[in-house]
């Protein structure tokens, strides 16, 4: 809006330095259809349209824009996992972008690299709502440099400022709409059925180094996981020359088809979920979903 204001300054100052060399009339009027007369017009419209400028390019101001207070440590855990889903996409995708949405006191976090989606939220204060997308990168870097404390975010038109409680600076990274990002589904919650965190994750480091990197043999880049007909939950998985398995007894587990669950699915359960407690599971017929942590 700054380089808009500014040109309609300069022509202004061109349109009064021309009438000031106008000829005019012999009753010393500005002639009919004269560039006079034009000029007059041309500064009168303007002026109405700078004043509208003004008047809506802080929509910020008025309260209208995403907004939020939240905790620098439990904000940076949750960028961290969304940093790890996409790390491996273009710089110009807006897929390499984490989703923030602002929604009745919570903050909803959401990234996705086409295979792998990653949801999560947890608690702010002083918003309102709104939603974007932002490079993940730059959003962790510049949250690991803030120090512990609060850190307050105010939207201002296609940018997003970034300012600490604890010290005088300020951060601000470009944004994109929010509805450029690919939806991630969804399943209902009844489908979910828990697992020992614990023997999730052995079972996880277990067969995770078997997997194959040949992009060519698809059904080899994954652990595949079954309900075994005696109850157990099995995972195995190979490369052609390593062969993994691995079963536990859990209890009520219900029945599931099989799945091929991608690596860095599981590469993040390993690295960012608790060793106690439960990691909750759940399918339907083309996903397998996961769910750890809580706020």
């Amino acid at each position: 809006m700054f380089s808009t204001y500014s040109l309609c300054l300069l022509l202004l100052l061109l349109s009064y330095m021309y009438n000031r060399h106008v000829v005019k009339g012999k009753n010393g009027r500005c002639k009919r259809d004269s560039p006079c007369s034009f000029f007059a017009f041309f500064r009168m419209g303007l002026f109405i349209f700078i004043a509208q400028t003004v008047t809506i390019q802080h929509p910020h101001r008025g309260g209208f824009s995403m907004r939020f207070v939240c905790d620098r440590d439990t904000f940076a855990k949750e960028i961290a996992i969304a940093q790890d889903i996409i790390a491996s996409k273009n710089a110009l995708s807006v897929m390499s972008n984490v989703y923030l949405e602002v929604l009745d006191s919570r903050l909803y976090i959401k990234a996705t690299d086409a295979k792998v989606g990653f949801e999560t939220e947890i608690p702010i204060s002083e918003s309102e709502p709104g939603s974007l997308t932002v490079f993940c990168d730059k959003l962790l870097a510049i949250t690991n440099s803030i120090p512990e404390g609060d850190m307050s975010f105010e939207q201002h038109e296609s940018s997003i400022e970034i300012r600490p409680r604890s010290k005088n600076v300020r951060f601000q990274l470009k944004t994109i709409a929010g509805d450029k990002l690919p939806e991630i589904p969804r399943i209902d919650e009844k489908f979910y059925f828990p697992l020992r965190a614990h023997d999730l994750r052995a079972m996880i480091s277990q067969t995770l180094f078997s997997v194959s990197n040949d992009e060519t043999r698809f059904f080899m880049n994954g652990v595949f996981m079954e309900k075994l007909p005696d109850g157990e939950l099995a995972m195995v998985a190979t490369d052609g020359r390593r062969l993994a398995f691995i079963s536990t007894q859990e209890a009520d587990i219900p029945d599931f088809q099989g799945a091929i669950i991608p690596p860095k699915v599981l590469s993040v359960l390993l690295k960012r979920a608790s060793d106690e407690g439960q990691i909750c599971m759940a399918f339907n017929d083309k996903n397998v979903f996961f769910r750890f942590g809580s706020y």
